[in-house]
């Protein structure tokens, strides 16, 4: 038989974020390296951690970081 399959939470850090923009950003990194450590893994609500999908946070990331340096 083969081993038991462990989902990954993304986001271990409790119910909140770092208030301000600056935490958005922080939670997207921080979500990003642990996407890397656990590449091929199966998140708790069923996507494949897989190249694209990192890349997609990385994306959005960079979205977020260029509309914060924008705002006054």
């Amino acid at each position: 038989m083969g081993r038991n399959k462990v989902l990954i939470d993304l986001h271990s850090g409790g119910d909140s974020m770092p208030s301000g923009r600056k935490g958005v950003i922080v939670f997207y990194k921080e979500l990003i390296s642990v996407c890397k450590r656990n590449k091929n893994r199966t998140t708790l609500y069923g996507n494949v951690i897989d190249d694209k999908f990192i890349e997609c946070l990385k994306n959005r990331l960079k979205q977020l970081e260029m509309k914060f340096v924008c705002l006054p």
